[in-house]
């Protein structure tokens, strides 16, 4: 094989994401071949001795491509690791698939569908924002309606905690009550928490946040907390060629 970044090189081996090997890198926690890097445009292959933080990184380009989709319950983190012991997906998960990551995030107190793999290229594409998919929230919430809330979703929401403005957003309400409101909000690339903030801006707290859709994926009859290996067409299906 060529030699090729290194950010790519582990991406590929699913060990880290890109940008998590740059900031490695700018940790000097990262030796090739016995030497502290301290450069983003270092290239490597397979044969090369990779160390993070002096443990040596195996690189095996040649093994099976794992895709799964979960069911995330609420109150599980998608870190891999968390100082304050919370339950993370990753122990939902059965230990004999090796090592894999979340591709993307969704929060503590948030279910539905998460897709965690082995293959650092699909997690970066996934995540990135020309190629992020579509992705579909079921939000429960307070308040009941307004009655001008589908059409301020539509014409964008400046959420002032972030000072951004979220636009290109889907807004349809599913139901009213007298105290309560639930809505199906669509968007691409998600920021932290824009869901909720969205939905505050516009006064409704969310109470439950559920994700339903990633792309064509649906939750389906999916449990909580269980999950299934994606077919080779549902990866595919975001633009992403593989073989497996």
């Amino acid at each position: 094989m060529e030699e090729i970044r290194i950010q790519k090189l582990l991406s590929r081996n699913g060990s880290f994401s890109r940008r998590r090997v740059e900031e490695l890198i700018s940790q000097k926690r990262i030796k090739v071949n016995g030497k502290v890097i301290d450069t983003f445009g270092l290239k490597c292959s397979p044969k090369d001795i990779i160390e993070v933080d002096n443990k040596v990184i195996e690189i095996d380009l040649n093994k099976e491509r794992i895709y799964l989709l979960m069911n995330k319950p609420k109150n599980y983190i998608c870190s891999l690791y968390d100082p304050n012991k919370r339950k993370k997906i990753i122990d939902l998960v059965d230990p004999r698939l090796g090592r894999l990551v979340p591709v993307g995030r969704l929060d503590y107190d948030t279910s539905g569908l998460i897709m965690l793999t082995n293959d650092g290229e699909f997690c970066n594409y996934i995540t990135h924002p020309s190629t992020s998919p579509e992705k579909e929230y079921i939000a429960y919430c307070e308040n009941p309606l307004y009655g001008d809330e589908e059409e301020k979703i539509s014409k964008g929401v400046f959420i002032n905690e972030l000072n951004y403005l979220a636009k290109d957003i889907k807004g349809k309400i599913i139901s009213s009550t007298k105290t309560n409101s639930t809505f199906s909000i669509t968007l691409h690339e998600g920021k932290k928490h824009e869901v909720k903030l969205i939905l505050e801006e516009i006064g409704h707290k969310v109470i439950t946040l559920e994700r339903i859709r990633i792309g064509s994926l649906l939750l389906k009859d999916l449990k909580v907390g269980q999950y299934r290996k994606l077919t080779k067409g549902e990866i595919e299906s975001f633009g992403y060629k593989i073989n497996i």
